[in-house]
C-alpha cells in the first residue's frame, strides 16, 4: 500500500522504514516539527526515577541514565535504551497504563521523587495519579511540537493524483492539525478512497469529521500495531 506517515522526525523515518520492510511504499509528511528546549533541570541527586511520555524527551535523559526509567510505551522505552538508560520499565502505550505502572508493584517505592520529562502538551493527569500513589512528581518541558499550518505541497499533489491508499496518525494533536490542513486546502473530497489508521480512540476523534473510506483504530498505540491494523482485511 502507498502510506503517508504524519509523525515528526526522527520517528517519521523509523516508521517509514518499518512500513517498507513490510512491503509498503511510504511517504513522509510530518504534521509538526520538534523544537528542543533547554529548561533548568534538577540535579540527578534530587531525582529517584525518570518518567518519559514521549521518545522526543529522550534527548534530555543524559544526566539521568543511571536512574530507573518508566516509559509510556515500547517505542519510548527503546529510545531510552539506545540513549543509554540502564533500567527501563515499559507501560502499555498510554498515560493511564503508565499511571497504573507507577502505582503498582513494578513501580518506584512510595515517596520516590520522579522527574517527568515531557513535551509542552500532555494528555491526562499523570502527575495527579502518581501523587495519589504517594509519589513526588516534578515535570520539566523539554520540547515543543510546532504544528504546520498548511498542507505540504507534496501531500496536496499525492491527494490530487490519487497516489495514496492510507494515512497513519499517532497523536490527537497531529490528527487535529491534519483536519485543519485538509479544510484549509479544500481537499476533503480527496479522502473518499483513503484508509485512516489511528493509534487510539482519542487520536481517531478529530478524524471522524472527515470522509474517509474507512477509519480504523489500532489495538494498542504502538507502530507495529498500527501497521497490523493497516494490513487487516477489515
Amino acid at each position: 500500500m502507498r502510506v503517508l506517515v504524519t509523525r515528526p522526525e526522527p520517528q517519521a523515518t523509523t516508521t517509514a522504514a518499518l512500513l517498507e520492510a513490510r512491503g509498503h511504499v511510504a511517504f513522509k509528511a510530518p504534521l509538526a516539527r520538534i523544537e528542543r528546549l533547554a529548561p533548568r533541570l534538577p540535579d540527578p541527586d534530587e531525582v529517584d526515577a525518570v518518567v518519559l511520555t514521549s521518545a522526543n524527551a529522550v534527548l534530555s535523559l543524559q544526566p539521568y541514565r543511571h536512574l530507573p526509567v518508566f516509559a509510556v510505551g515500547a517505542a519510548t522505552a527503546r529510545a531510552a535504551t539506545v540513549a543509554g538508560a540502564r533500567s527501563v520499565t515499559t507501560a502499555a502505550g498510554e498515560w493511564q497504563s503508565l499511571a497504573r505502572l507507577l502505582a503498582g508493584p513494578d513501580g518506584p517505592p512510595p515517596g520516590a521523587r520522579l522527574l517527568h520529562l515531557s513535551g509542552a502538551e500532555i494528555r491526562g493527569d499523570l502527575a495527579g495519579a502518581a501523587r495519589a500513589a504517594g509519589l513526588s512528581v516534578e515535570r520539566r518541558v523539554v520540547y515543543v511540537a510546532r504544528g504546520e499550518p498548511w498542507l505540504d505541497r507534496r501531500v496536496f499533489d499525492l491527494l490530487q493524483n490519487a497516489a495514496l491508499d492510507a494515512v497513519l496518525f499517532f497523536s490527537p494533536a497531529h490528527a487535529t492539525i491534519w483536519r485543519r490542513q485538509v479544510e484549509r486546502a479544500a481537499v476533503g473530497d480527496r479522502l473518499f478512497s483513503l484508509l485512516a489508521v489511528a493509534a487510539s480512540d482519542a487520536v481517531a476523534e478529530p478524524l471522524r469529521a472527515l470522509s474517509w473510506r474507512a477509519l480504523r483504530v489500532a489495538e494498542a498505540p504502538e507502530v507495529a500495531r498500527l501497521i497490523d491494523r493497516l494490513e487487516a482485511r477489515q
